[in-house]
C-alpha cells in the first residue's frame, strides 16, 4: 500500500516535505508504522507512530510526519590530531580498494519511541 502526500522529515533536517510513502506496514503491539520514501534518487527507510485503536481516515496520528528510521555513523581512528576515518578493505570484480568504515543506528527518537511502546506495554501486564 502506498500513502500520497505525506510530511516527511529526512535525518534531522526539520524541513518538512512531501511524499508519496510505499509499502506501508503497522506494527500494533508497538504502534508505529513504517513505509519507504524516494529522496534523490534513493530509497529511505521511514516510520511514523501510529494508534491502533483509532484506525479513521481522520485519526489524528495520521497527520504526524514520517521520519527516517536509521543513521549512519563514521568510525573514527582513535588518537589521530586530524579528523579522520577507519577503512575497511573491499572487493569487487577483483578490484581492492578502501571505503570509510561505517555502522548503522536506529535514530534517537526511533529508539527512544520504542522503548517507551515496551515500557507501556510491560506495565499493562
Amino acid at each position: 500500500m502506498a500513502l500520497r502526500e505525506q510530511k516527511i522529515e529526512i535525518g534531522f533536517s526539520k524541513i518538512v516535505q512531501i511524499r508519496v510513502v510505499y509499502d506501508v506496514r503497522n506494527n500494533e503491539s508497538l504502534k508505529f508504522q513504517t513505509g519507504h520514501v524516494e529522496f534523490d534518487n534513493h530509497l529511505i527507510p521511514v516510520w511514523r507512530p501510529m494508534n491502533p485503536d483509532d484506525k479513521s481516515l481522520h485519526a489524528k496520528w495520521r497527520d504526524g510526519s514520517w521520519e527516517s528510521i536509521y543513521i549512519l555513523h563514521f568510525h573514527k581512528m582513535q588518537n589521530s590530531e586530524f579528523r579522520r576515518s577507519e577503512f575497511s578493505d573491499m572487493e569487487l570484480n577483483s578490484h581492492k580498494f578502501q571505503l570509510p568504515k561505517v555502522s548503522v543506528e536506529l535514530m534517537s527518537s526511533f529508539k527512544e519511541y520504542l522503548l517507551a511502546q515496551k515500557g507501556q506495554a510491560i506495565s499493562k501486564q
